[in-house]
């Protein structure tokens, strides 16, 4: 099998893998993965899901622990998943989402809000976010 990253998360998914008998490799990407021709593939950074690394695997029939580009959106666009949340009438906090540089925009919204507010980038954040 073959994990995509190289930090602590994927260091730790390769220890235990091994523990149970599997040959492991740790790779950079997607491509490096696929070159190992493995039985399976493990992203371990969200970024790798993002751009498409389970979409490549199945593109060449082989199993991904992750979910594909579209379903990783949720993961990675704070507004892409509370318009979602939205639109299937899931309950959760008021927000707003504004382009870069829309400072007025946000700060009326947020007047009128009346209330304690948090800004936060539209992206992946790194387990930050």
């Amino acid at each position: 099998m073959a994990v995509i990253g190289e930090g602590g998360r994927e260091q730790a998914i390769a220890w235990a893998c091994r523990r149970h008998g599997h040959e492991v490799t740790l790779v950079a990407d997607v491509e490096d993965a696929l070159a190992t021709a493995p039985d399976l593939v493990i992203p371990g950074p969200e970024a790798a899901l993002v751009a498409g690394a389970a979409d490549a695997c199945m593109a060449r029939h082989i199993p991904c622990f992750g979910p594909t580009a579209a379903l990783a959106r949720l993961e990675s666009s704070k507004g892409f998943a509370r318009d979602l949340a939205t639109q299937l009438a899931i309950p959760g906090p008021a927000y707003g989402r504004f382009e870069s540089g829309a400072v007025e925009a946000a700060l009326s919204w947020w007047r009128e809000l009346d209330r304690p507010v948090v800004v936060k980038l539209d992206g992946l954040a790194a387990g930050k976010g």
